[in-house]
């Protein structure tokens, strides 16, 4: 059984953290291209943002850990991204 179902939402009254989904990509490719990516060793073409939310998305399978999208609480849309590990 895939480790995915383990996984925590954690909520708030402003914004929720849970796993990624596939709406989350367009956000997710937009910032890895933009400017602030920098920070992070970007920015980044869409084929390595791709392998990047791909391997994001893997991880909890495979260590039980990873990353989590950032809702905004008021209407859903992923507003970030922070990784947790063991």
């Amino acid at each position: 059984m895939p480790l995915t179902t383990a996984i925590p939402t954690l909520t708030t009254a402003r914004l929720s953290l849970c796993l990624m989904t596939m709406t989350d990509w367009p956000a997710y490719a937009a910032f890895m291209a933009s400017d602030p990516a920098r920070h992070m060793g970007g920015p980044f073409s869409k084929t390595a943002a791709w392998g990047m939310f791909c391997a994001d998305h893997a991880q909890w399978d495979l260590f039980g850990c990873g990353a989590l999208t950032i809702r905004d609480g008021r209407n859903g849309d992923c507003i970030g991204q922070v990784g947790t590990r063991q």
